[in-house]
This record gives C-alpha cells, structure tokens and sequence, in this order.
C-alpha cells in the first residue's frame, strides 16, 4: 500500500511540474505569461494600452491548453494609433475564456522590439507595451500621503487634456524608512480622460495602509502630475512636462547642401503665407534656419504659436516644429492638446511638400 501511495505521489508530483516552466510558444515569437504571477483574479477581458511609438499593428492572444498541450488561438485586434487603451475579444467566450488557462502568450506583428508589462484591473487582463529600453526611475515622482492629506479607497490615474498618448507607470508603495515592506504596481492610462484607479495593488495589499508613494513612468518621460485628495480617493492628474514637437528628416539625394539651404529659405516665405513668422537666425555654413511663427486657423480665432528649425545637410535635411502653444483669449498660452496636433500636424505635412518643391525648384534654377 506504501509502495502504492509512493508511486501515486511520484506520479502526481510529475504532473505538477510538467509546467514548473512557462510552455513555450512555437509559431513566431511571443511574449508568454503565467496568470499566477500577476493575479489568479483574471478572468474577463484582454486590454492593450499601447504606450510604444509604433502604430497599426496586429496584437494575437492566445490561452495555452494544458489538456491538449497547445495554443489556442483566443482572439486579435488591430492596434491602431487613434485607440491606444483596446479590447482583443475572445471569438467564443463560453469554450475560449481567460479563467480557463494557466499561460498566456501576446503575438505582435512587428519587427520591433517591446517591453511588456501585465496587470490585472477589476478581473481583466492588462499588458502595457513600450519601447524596450530600460526604465529610469532616478525620474520618479514622490508623494508623502502624511503630509498632504488622507485616503480611505483608491488610487486614480487620470489624463490631463493635453496628455499626447497612452501613458503607463509602476507605482511603488512602502511604510518603513529602508523600504524592507514595499510593493509594486502598474497602472495605465489611454491619453487625455481616461483614468485608471483600484483600491489595491496585485498583492492584493490595500493601497492605504500605506504611506509613501513612487510613481516611475514606464516610458521614461518627464510627466508633471498633480494630487489631490477627494471622495476618500488620491487622484493623481498626469500631464505632459514639455510642449509637444513634430520633426521630420527628408532625404534630397544628389542635392548640396547650399542648394537644400536656399531652396529651404525660399520656401519659408510660401509655407508662412498665413502666418506672420521671423527667421532669428539663419547661417549657411550650419546650414541652420531658425525662427518663431504664428498660424491663424481659418476656422478657429485662437493663434497658434511655435517655434521651426530647419537643419540642411548634403542629400537630406530635417525639419522641426516644436514649442507648440495656442493662445486663450486672457492670453494664457496652453500646450497643444492631442486635439490640436490631429488637426495642425497635417499642415506640417503639408509645409514639408512645399519646402520639398521649393528646393527641386531652386536644384533646377541652379542647373539651367
């Protein structure tokens, strides 16, 4: 009987760590996860917020089925840069369900390398992508709840209306000086509006049994955040640090230097025709043209001000637009807003065509 029970504990230990290693994913690469180590809660849904600079691309989620030993396909999404914070919805919610699977795997149709981060929020499944590089957390943000107020319930995230993109941060969370009980968690927010609370973190720890906070963007930006203390929730405000830019290099093969420069000069007085503009500074040997402009929509009263750089080389130059601010009418100027940017980005498409013809133009007169 011993030897029975003996065999049958061998037997049973065998199967218990026949998966001690996440199973791997043979078709293509994948990034696996095992639902344990972020939370046994998942069971709903699957959301992607995508914080990375690439858009338009193909997610597929797949359960690993034990039984069978193989992947099952669960569902895909396009994940397009108009909606960052998306749902992969399984294609048969009764048979294909999170609940049902130990391992995940997320598939992303892009030669780019991601840095991914899963959470769960309220039974969902979250997974953060960013850029792989390595997260600097010398720019974290500190809150001393003792010293600024006092919180009964969540912790909320929340985009400020001029946030450009999806945003993502690891929150770190402790009581003792040396940090030896701290925890960590993610949250995720869409862009501007959207906001992302819970009352705890992954462990299942109560966010306000704590005292110190650190929030540390996961895509290493310098957000300015805001906190506020209202309906026994901390409600933390993220808004971009710096005005929102648009830059662009644009090859001009077989064409100098000097040439890209004067064609560019040139073009300035038909890119800024609705504009009042002035070039600060302008050297050939740099091949720098720099100055500030002020465009005047023709369908909104509101200037818009910023500042353009053009930089020549031989075969190419880039062009950039930054300190992008629009104009109230008490005169307060404000960052543009993701709003603003869909709508005057275009026109800066629209300028590069006309500095591009302008130094075709000026390559031609040259060689007349």
């Amino acid at each position: 009987m011993r030897k029975a029970l003996g065999l049958f504990a061998f037997f049973i230990t065998i199967v218990s760590s026949s998966f001690a290693e996440a199973p791997k994913f043979n078709d293509g690469k994948a990034y696996v996860i095992e639902k344990s180590s972020v939370s046994k809660k998942i069971r709903d849904k699957v959301k992607i917020v995508n914080c990375s600079s690439e858009s338009d691309f193909q997610a597929t989620f797949y359960g690993f089925d034990e039984a069978k030993n193989e992947w099952i396909f669960y569902g895909s999404k396009t994940i397009s840069g108009s909606e960052p914070k998306t749902t992969i919805r399984s294609v048969n919610d009764i048979e294909i369900n999170l609940r049902n699977y130990n391992y995940y795997a997320l598939k992303i149709d892009s030669d780019k390398s991601f840095r991914f981060t899963p959470f769960e929020r309220d039974h969902d499944l979250y997974i953060s992508i960013c850029d792989d590089f390595p997260v600097d957390e010398s720019k974290a943000f500190f809150i001393d709840v003792k010293s600024m107020g006092k919180f009964q319930d969540n912790v909320e995230f929340i985009g400020y209306e001029n946030l450009l993109s999806a945003a993502s941060f690891k929150v770190v969370c402790w009581n003792n000086e040396d940090e030896s009980d701290k925890i960590e968690t993610f949250f995720s927010i869409g862009g501007p509006d959207d906001s992302d609370g819970t009352d705890e973190a992954s462990t299942g720890a109560r966010f306000k049994k704590f005292r110190y906070f650190r929030i540390i963007s996961l895509e290493n930006k310098d957000f300015k955040y805001s906190v506020a203390f209202k309906h026994d929730d901390m409600k933390i405000t993220v808004y971009e640090a710096q005005a929102p830019k648009w830059q662009k290099v644009i090859p001009q093969p077989g064409i100098s230097k000097k040439t890209i420069y004067e064609g560019i000069l040139q073009g300035c007085v038909i890119i800024f025709n609705k504009s009042t503009y002035v070039i600060e500074y302008k050297d050939l040997e740099s091949g720098i043209i720099k100055g500030k402009a002020t465009y005047y929509p023709y369908w909104n009263w509101t200037p818009f001000d910023y500042v353009f750089t053009f930089e020549a080389r031989e075969g190419r130059y880039r062009i950039t637009f930054d300190n992008l601010e629009y104009r109230l009418p008490n005169g307060t100027k404000k960052f543009f807003n993701k709003t603003a940017c869909d709508i005057v980005f275009p026109k800066f498409e629209e300028m590069t065509e006309e500095i591009n013809a302008a130094i075709k133009k000026a390559n031609t007169d040259e060689d007349w």
